[in-house]
């Protein structure tokens, strides 16, 4: 619900919902239903979007396998007499 409504931070949304309030308190209905139709609209395709994008990068990770190779010099510190290996 808060990656929803986090869709409707930051100043283009603002400025869209101040154009709603402003055409609201103008008695301007149709105006300010059609803004508040498409700031939805909006929202909801980008809450659809940015949920895709979460799960398709889950998939990526999933598949990403990590492979390491270590080389271990134990006779060589040991001969060096750094440690007792």
């Amino acid at each position: 619900m808060l990656l929803f409504l986090h869709k409707f931070h930051g100043p283009v949304p603002y400025m869209i919902i101040i154009a709603m309030i402003v055409a609201f308190a103008l008695q301007k209905w149709p105006d300010g239903g059609v803004i508040g139709v498409l700031l939805l609209f909006n929202g909801c395709l980008a809450f659809n979007e940015d949920l895709r994008a979460r799960r398709a990068l889950q998939e990526l990770m999933k598949s990403l396998q990590v492979m390491t190779r270590a080389m271990r010099l134990v006779r060589t510190l040991g001969s060096l007499g750094v440690g007792s290996y």
